[in-house]
């Protein structure tokens, strides 16, 4: 049996153990803009992608937090990098198979090899990437979400448990759902800004 996943651009990345230098953003930004939240569940014509929520995570952590470092923009940016490579597993699947903590330990050695394959060498002003460990991410992660159910599922999110609160601007503004080329050519040009 293979744990081997075979890339759009045609690398190989062992999911037991994933090598960073089989890591490359071509292809978790084909693969996260045709990846669709909420396994496909919503009320959309286009398929509302992860690498769609992924730019949203981003823009909403720069848009509340005054003092925002590149390392936390891409972190937040990459968040669930990971899905690139397993999919966006719903939680009501991993509950109902238990499966939680196998799913939590392959995203994290995911989530290590993306970090490392991608900014792992990368310096500013001497200082070395380092994943920002910490609320802020999360919070905007959970925002999203809420924000994203508002507009785009039947229950508007009305079931889940959240904290997040959606101010009446959020809820005014509706969610314009990008194509697949879109969410990847966004994605990318905010990898590549912060990088730079």
């Amino acid at each position: 049996m293979t744990t081997t996943f075979e890339t759009y651009t045609g690398r190989f990345v062992d999911l037991s153990k994933p090598d960073p230098d089989t890591i490359a953003i071509d292809d978790i930004a084909w693969n996260l803009s045709r990846l669709p939240r909420f396994t496909g569940s919503t009320r959309s014509d286009l398929v509302y992608s992860v690498a769609q929520h992924s730019v949203l995570v981003l823009n909403r952590v720069r848009q509340v937090n005054a003092d925002v470092t590149r390392s936390l923009l891409l972190t937040a940016l990459l968040h669930d990098a990971h899905e690139a490579y397993m999919g966006d597993l719903s939680s009501p699947m991993c509950n109902l198979l238990d499966m939680k903590m196998p799913v939590a330990r392959l995203k994290s050695r995911l989530q290590n090899a993306i970090y490392r394959g991608l900014l792992g060498d990368i310096e500013w002003d001497g200082k070395k990437f380092v994943q920002y460990i910490g609320p802020v991410v999360k919070e905007a992660d959970l925002w999203a979400r809420t924000y994203e159910a508002y507009h785009l599922m039947h229950s508007k999110g009305g079931n889940w448990v959240s904290s997040s609160v959606l101010a009446e601007e959020h809820i005014l503004r509706n969610v314009l759902v990008w194509s697949p080329a879109k969410a990847r050519e966004s994605f990318l040009n905010h990898y590549l800004e912060l990088i730079t």
